[in-house]
């Protein structure tokens, strides 16, 4: 404990010696204006005095900041404040008060509404128990993470979300999407454990299709087994009556690719067709064009090559996302047009680095190194076989390091 009596972390070795240099910052004044500025790297001016303001530190400047100045604690260049060293942070922030954390993170939370995801991690750091509106701004976090690439980042906010909800049926609910971004970005032990936790509580109805999706596409087992492989089409058709046409189409890729690697008889592939078929508006999703060609790709090739250019035509008014490139990108290239899959899929593959989303960029790379086989491209196909049978092996995805090799 601190003298005031909070629990804090123990600092061992250099972090010690740091926590020695901070009772420079024993002015109450001092020390609040260097919480906020260990609570947002490279603050800027304005934003720590609205803050500094918020917890009764006036004049939160260079000049109140002048003893962990010239202690080296915290550089100002310009209007910009920052730590010497991740180390200075960690002891300034855990020889505080607790009182004056809570106090700094609230002062955050509320002067970052233009980084709507640092906000929610302010207002996650003062929560101590169940709090749903906390909770769903977590979630919202998350997301925006994975979007400029924060895959760390994205997880542990999904994480978060989870703690702070109190019904078990809703926090199910987000250990599921949890697993989900896991698995997304090529964390399959993480999504695994998720789905194990999510897999003891009392779920909704919906959520219960989903953790039974997430249980063979976590854990793949035999894709020629012909039981499992009609049961996901009932999974999908049950999905479809909750009118969660999103977890369909996921639930029929993954009984699409079982079909292209177990090489299924026609009448299975047929029962999966049907399914895909039946999804609303099927001629216009690159989704579902994917879905065929994976498990049709003779019957459904002619379709395929007619409908993707369609999409390339819409793509240039209307950018299209990581996902629907590399879907109509498999598609083109399944059917057999691998020059139009060519360019969605070199779309894809540059969105899905930024995501960090390795499972499908692991995708993405082994169906671009089979195009550009069928185009003679060398100079494409061996690395992006590589690369793409490297991350298929390290997201456990046995069918494309099978077609990577081939």
């Amino acid at each position: 404990m601190n003298e005031s009596g909070d629990m804090v972390r123990p600092l061992f070795g250099r972090e010690r010696e740091l926590a020695a240099v901070c009772e420079l910052l024993a002015g109450a004044a001092c020390r609040g204006a260097a919480l906020l500025v260990r609570g947002r790297a490279g603050m800027g001016r304005s934003s720590l005095l609205a803050a500094g303001a918020a917890v009764g530190v006036s004049h939160a400047s260079a000049e109140e900041l002048a003893p962990a100045v010239a202690a080296d604690l915290i550089d100002v260049t310009g209007s910009v404040f920052r730590f010497s060293h991740p180390l200075v942070r960690s002891a300034v922030y855990y020889e505080a008060p607790l009182s004056e954390r809570h106090a700094a993170h609230t002062a955050l939370a509320g002067v970052l509404a233009y980084r709507p995801e640092r906000a929610a991690w302010h207002a996650a750091a003062n929560v101590t128990r169940p709090d749903e509106t906390v909770a769903g701004e977590m979630e919202l976090a998350a997301r925006r993470a994975l979007g400029h690439g924060g895959v760390v980042a994205a997880l542990a906010a999904a994480e978060r979300a989870v703690t702070l909800t109190a019904d078990p049926a809703a926090r199910g609910g987000r250990l599921l999407r949890a697993a989900e971004l896991a698995s997304d970005v090529g964390r399959v032990e993480a999504a695994r454990r998720l789905v194990a936790q999510a897999r003891s509580l009392r779920l909704r109805a919906a959520d219960r299709t989903r953790l039974m999706w997430l249980d063979q596409e976590t854990n793949p087992g035999r894709p020629n087994d012909a039981a499992a492989l009609r049961g996901l089409t009932g999974l999908a058709d049950q999905a479809l009556k909750d009118c969660d046409y999103d977890l369909a189409l996921s639930i029929l890729d993954t009984a699409a690719l079982q079909c292209l690697e177990a090489g299924h008889d026609k009448d299975l592939r047929q029962l999966v067709v049907a399914a895909i078929e039946a999804m609303p508006a099927r001629s216009a999703s690159p989704q579902t064009l994917a879905a065929l060609a994976l498990a049709d790709p003779d019957g459904q090739s002619a379709m395929i090559i007619r409908e993707v250019p369609r999409l390339g035509q819409r793509a240039e008014h209307d950018t299209a996302d990581a996902d629907d490139s590399l879907a109509a990108g498999v598609a083109a290239t399944i059917a057999g047009d691998p020059e139009t899959g060519a360019a969605f899929l070199a779309s894809a593959i540059t969105q899905l680095r930024v995501q960090g989303r390795l499972r499908l960029l692991a995708r993405a790379l082994v169906v671009q190194a089979l195009g550009a086989t069928c185009r003679s491209d060398w100079n494409v196909a061996i690395p992006a076989a590589e690369e793409g049978i490297r991350l298929a092996r390290e997201t456990d995805q046995p069918v494309f390091v099978t077609i990577g090799v081939c």
